[in-house]
């Protein structure tokens, strides 16, 4: 990773360039201040590219809109941090018009445990498809059932 200062702001620049293909991608972050970013990506070979708005609010929520030009559709996020190692997000990926709600838990020496629920049709469907992940050490997952 570069960075240089631009107007008085750092600005990062990460450039990645497998040696096996031919997939160079650019990011760049700008930070304006600890709550305020901005993070821009291109793909060089897929000619993709986006630009995330990050703000961090010192209650623990997290507000991420973001525009893919190549869908040329925008995507919202927010996510707070609930008490020692809960955090629930809300996503919304208005190209494809589905939600999200994703609850993670982490446990200092087991790994941690996440749920997520996807609606698939924000306003016809009332279907959720729910995904339980437990990334975890197995003796946590061998017990976590057992009481």
């Amino acid at each position: 990773m570069n960075s240089a200062k631009v107007f008085g702001k750092q600005v990062n620049l990460t450039y990645i360039h497998p040696q096996k293909t031919n997939a160079t991608v650019l990011e760049s972050t700008l930070a304006f201040n600890s709550e305020n970013k901005v993070t821009g990506k291109f793909s060089f070979q897929s000619g993709k590219g986006s630009v995330k708005y990050t703000y961090v609010n010192s209650s623990g929520t997290t507000l991420e809109p973001a525009y893919d030009f190549n869908t040329e559709a925008w995507n919202y996020t927010a996510s707070q941090t609930l008490g020692e190692g809960n955090t629930i997000k809300l996503s919304y990926e208005t190209s494809k018009n589905v939600t999200g709600l994703e609850w993670t838990k982490n446990f200092k020496q087991a790994g941690s445990l996440k749920v997520s629920c996807y609606s698939l049709d924000l306003l016809l469907s009332s279907l959720f498809m729910c995904i339980c992940k437990c990334v975890c050490l197995p003796y946590m997952c061998a017990h976590m059932y057992a009481y």
